[in-house]
């Protein structure tokens, strides 16, 4: 009991030594964890706008088509010839967007 008395200091020092150790690890892999999330978040957000993009070409694909499918004079002050050029222009641009 005695020798358990005198090795209590070591004992302790060691205890705090690997307690001390324990937590730098455990905050690095915190620190690894949350750089990881931002780079996804960004990642995630790129992701995004690509694809709201690409939903606005393939509408205006839709779109196009099924005018051209109908093939319909419509009533309007603009030929279906005039909207389907201006359909292939927005294409267009949201295409270069993509790139």
């Amino acid at each position: 009991m005695k020798k358990f008395l005198e090795n209590i200091p070591l004992v302790t020092l060691t205890l705090l030594c690997c307690v001390f150790l324990y937590t730098c690890n455990t905050n690095r892999n915190v620190n690894k964890v949350i750089k990881k999330n931002a780079e996804l978040t960004l990642t995630i957000d790129s992701l995004k706008s690509d694809f709201q993009t690409r939903l606005e070409i393939e509408g205006y694909k839709i779109s196009a088509r099924t005018l051209y499918d109908n093939n319909a004079v419509v009533r309007t002050k603009e030929r279906p010839d005039d909207i389907m050029h201006q359909y292939d222009v927005e294409i267009q641009k949201l295409s270069k967007k993509l790139k």
